[in-house]
């Protein structure tokens, strides 16, 4: 991507794999209130324990996340119903809704969200979809070869009926839904790589919901545009899967989307001065940090999307928009590396470089597995560098912890920035685009970590100064070269310059520094919020259809 000087456009991969970082946002966010004036109410479920179904590792924590965060901000616990695990059976969320249906009134908001598996059923109602199947939410006692079982969903003609009523009766919705219901990886996934988890179940026969239901077929015919009060966020279109992934101090593997709307109503995502959260804003800012929780494997569905309703509020604050204060502290867990064939001596004698690492034997828990006889090292699917030895790991390591620290240091800060033409594998040869929205009067810093930890600087020249830029949007374009692999690009917009950052960047170019990115660059955020930090993800490879 080098413009001024040869570089290497092994873009960022997969940071969403290892972790080390963060402790988040900062926890005490400022009330929240319905746009329309009246009371804020929750339905919350997250199934991890699957009786049948192959078990998921965050769904229960982005539930709790949430219920703590609504509680956070000051939304009365008697107004949130919070159903984990085996307790999410069909009745009981058929129960809460009926309650929430009947409680609510206008000018209230309802917040629903749903994390757990999907899944894809024979349509309710026929031909009201074009590949007669409906979406469907899987619930924990669910087997599609047992027929008492069987009902254990909720279809989406039902819950387009809830909402239905809901809008109907003047309420506002914000509904997300952490699941995907069908549909394959942005980028081909690599059998060496420690195992991840995805928020959806193939059926081996279809299955059609056997229970007795309120959706009709005006319900199944229906789409989410089709509710005007609806605000709407999926963790995946129908041809996309929704990876469960390791966020810096997270316990846990973690819902991207869920973890990102979770920081929007603790006030990350509300404009400077604003008083209320916009559709368009709280899009923004989930599409943006999905994408880099992912590493750009995961791209959000939204809904609406005409630009005329993308102003209105989703909820309204108390705190005009002004920052809350959120600790940035470094988390110094190591990161877990394992060896593909499982000889472990060959990292015995090997040293970190800044960010520390342990040896696992187990390659499902491993944040990094190095594939000697490939000379690769791979992470939640991607191959994060290649040609590398172990003596390269400390290096890939830093890397691993820079781009998670970097991640969650961007959560209240974050900046738009947008890689072209898409997030998919790129080849020798291809030019790749990155944009920086907002860059109106701002400084800009742009420098890249390859995916073997070393730190190229791209933006501004070198010797040729820095000035505010001039336009909207700052961009450029870069060729695809070597090495291969997965690199992170870092735009870093602030309103004063940042010239000791910068001086330090462009003395090591070229140099394996990445594990002293994060703590530099938190020594340089203010707590106004002006500057601003986005990440991009790119993976190459040399040519198209080499199998590697």
């Amino acid at each position: 991507m080098r413009t001024y000087r040869r570089l290497s456009f092994a873009f960022a991969a997969l940071g969403a794999l290892v972790f080390a970082l963060i402790a988040g946002y900062g926890g005490a966010g400022a009330a929240i209130f319905a746009p329309g004036g009246g009371t804020i109410r929750a339905l919350v479920v997250g199934i991890d324990d699957y009786r049948y179904q192959r078990p998921l590792q965050g769904a229960v924590a982005d539930a709790k996340d949430l219920d703590r965060t609504l509680k956070a901000a000051r939304v009365p616990p008697a107004n949130i119903a919070l159903l984990l695990d085996r307790v999410a059976k069909r009745q009981a969320i058929v129960d809460a809704m009926e309650r929430l249906l009947a409680e609510a009134r206008p000018g209230d908001l309802a917040i629903i969200a749903f994390a757990g598996h999907g899944t894809r059923i024979r349509e309710m109602y026929e031909n009201t979809k074009p590949d007669h199947k409906d979406e469907a939410y899987v619930l924990a006692d669910f087997d599609e070869n047992n027929a008492s079982d069987r009902s254990e969903l909720i279809a989406g003609p039902e819950m387009k009926s809830w909402i239905g009523v809901l809008d109907g009766k003047g309420v506002d919705v914000l509904f997300i839904a952490d699941t995907c219901h069908g549909g394959g990886m942005t980028r081909t996934f690599q059998p060496d790589s420690n195992i991840l988890t995805y928020r959806q179940i193939d059926l081996s026969k279809e299955v059609q919901l056997e229970a007795t239901s309120v959706a009709t077929v005006l319900d199944a015919a229906r789409d989410a545009a089709s509710f005007p009060r609806l605000t709407f966020l999926a963790a995946a279109d129908p041809s996309q899967k929704a990876p469960e992934v390791k966020i810096a101090g997270e316990a846990t593997r973690r819902g991207a989307l869920s973890y990102a709307v979770a920081r929007a109503i603790e006030g990350a995502a509300l404009p400077r001065g604003a008083g209320a959260l916009s559709r368009g804003d709280l899009f923004e800012y989930a599409r943006q940090r999905s994408l880099e929780y992912t590493n750009g494997q995961q791209t959000i569905f939204t809904t609406p999307g005409e630009k005329a309703k993308l102003g209105e509020p989703v909820f309204r604050t108390a705190s005009g928009g002004e920052p809350v204060p959120t600790p940035h502290r470094l988390d110094a867990r190591p990161i877990r590396v394992a060896v593909s064939n499982g000889d472990l001596a060959l990292l015995s004698n090997v040293k970190s470089r800044i960010a520390k690492f342990e040896i696992t034997e187990d390659k499902a828990k491993a944040d990094l597995v190095f594939v000697p006889e490939k000379r690769k090292a791979v992470s939640d699917g991607d191959i994060l560098a290649e040609d590398v030895s172990a003596a390269d790991i400390p290096g890939v390591v830093d890397r691993i912890y820079a781009s998670r620290a970097l991640t969650r240091l961007t959560e209240d800060r974050w900046q738009k920035f947008r890689l072209g033409p898409d997030n998919s594998l790129h080849h020798a040869g291809d030019y790749v685009s990155l944009e920086a929205d907002d860059a109106q009067g701002k400084f800009v810093i742009v420098f890249n970590i390859t995916g073997s930890g070393q730190v190229q600087y791209l933006y501004p020249p070198a010797g040729g100064g820095n000035y505010p830029f001039g336009g909207t949007t700052w961009s450029m374009q870069a060729p695809v070269r070597e090495p291969f692999g997965s690199d992170q690009v870092v735009a870093i917009l602030s309103k004063k310059r940042l010239a000791d950052l910068e001086r330090y960047l462009q003395d090591h170019d070229g140099s394996f520094i990445a594990g002293t990115l994060p703590e530099l660059i938190r020594n340089h955020l203010d707590p106004e919020r002006d500057v601003r930090i986005g990440m991009a993800t790119i993976v190459t490879q040399p040519w198209k259809g080499i199998v590697r």
